[in-house]
């Protein structure tokens, strides 16, 4: 019998795609299992629903605006940041030059759980816009905001 022009079997095509689907995954899950755990990889994050507030009181000038109370809360009853919240006119790729941006506002909580035992931390970077045309008694818009791990 002559073997010349029959087609190979799919046998071995099929284990080696298994075989490379198989590292594909294992390399997916390392980097963004394994990396971001080590803090190596930010993954984005999406704030909490109802976390950010709608208006904050600052004192702006043309191209910074600055804290005028001495302390700021997210809308759960959570202190930001701890200290002055400064934001600076819009600079970076993607911003618009018309807004101001506060880049490094911190969430940070520690649940109590309601038997009593502490729950695990949570913590994240805020990116705050607000535009400094649009205030009120209340304070300044905040436009849009990005978390970050």
């Amino acid at each position: 019998m002559n073997n010349r022009g029959q087609v190979v079997t799919y046998l071995p095509f099929k284990k080696y795609l298994i075989f490379v689907l198989v590292i594909f995954g294992l390399g997916l899950l390392y980097y963004f299992y394994i990396m971001n755990s080590a803090g190596l990889v930010s993954l984005p994050k999406s704030c909490p629903e109802g976390i950010v507030p709608d208006r904050i009181l600052l004192r702006c000038g043309s191209d910074m605006c600055s804290s005028s109370v001495s302390e700021y809360f997210w809308n759960d009853g959570t202190k930001m940041n701890g200290g002055d919240l400064f934001f600076w006119k819009g600079s970076r790729e993607g911003d618009n030059v018309n807004y101001f941006y506060a880049r490094d506002v911190y969430y940070q909580k520690t649940p109590i759980n309601s038997d009593g035992t502490i729950g695990k931390r949570i913590e994240f970077k805020v990116e705050l816009a607000i535009n400094p045309e649009d205030k009120t008694d209340e304070g300044y818009k905040i436009m849009d905001y990005k978390c970050k791990s």
